[in-house]
């Protein structure tokens, strides 16, 4: 494993990563809004993707891009983390509970939300979904993956009124 940017690292430092995963294989990864966990046999790995971040297979020999921040090295290729913002990086826990307890405040994940669970949430509420995922606690995962408007740019946001 290689940490081309120290820059990216929550948390945790180069060695230590690089210590905790030595000898160790990834399993079964699950996501969490923009969150990958990525258990290793007892530590977890943490990748925040944002609007940036990518988690890549390479062949070894192919160029590294400029905002490839972790690389691990495997027998037949090269997995990349690339992020060019950097903004959440990569943070690494001792077990997968920590790793529950380090995103808790997240809410539910998106993909976790039935139709039901969404109704619930929004029945009493008046507004723009934006809006009401924002003030609601804890922030449901899908709501940070809400679309924003960009500063000189309209809402792109769709609204609907409430059914009443």
């Amino acid at each position: 494993m290689s940490v081309l940017d120290p820059g990216v690292l929550r948390g945790v430092t180069a060695r230590r990563l690089s210590t905790a995963l030595r000898g160790r294989r990834f399993e079964e990864p699950h996501r969490h809004g923009k969150w990958l966990l990525t258990p290793a046999q007892g530590p977890v790995v943490l990748l925040h993707f944002g609007m940036t971040g990518s988690l890549t297979w390479h062949r070894p020999d192919e160029p590294r891009h400029r905002h490839d921040r972790v690389v691990w090295e495997l027998p037949d290729g090269e997995l990349r983390y690339r992020d060019m913002r950097k903004l959440q990086g990569v943070r690494l826990t001792a077990t997968t509970k920590e790793a529950d307890e380090t995103l808790a405040t997240l809410g539910p994940d998106a993909l976790d939300l039935s139709r039901d669970d969404l109704t619930a949430a929004l029945t009493h509420h008046r507004g723009r979904l934006k809006t009401t995922s924002r003030t609601r606690r804890p922030s449901p995962a899908w709501a940070t993956s809400w679309p924003t408007k960009s500063a000189g740019e309209p809402a792109s946001t769709p609204y609907a009124p409430p059914a009443t």
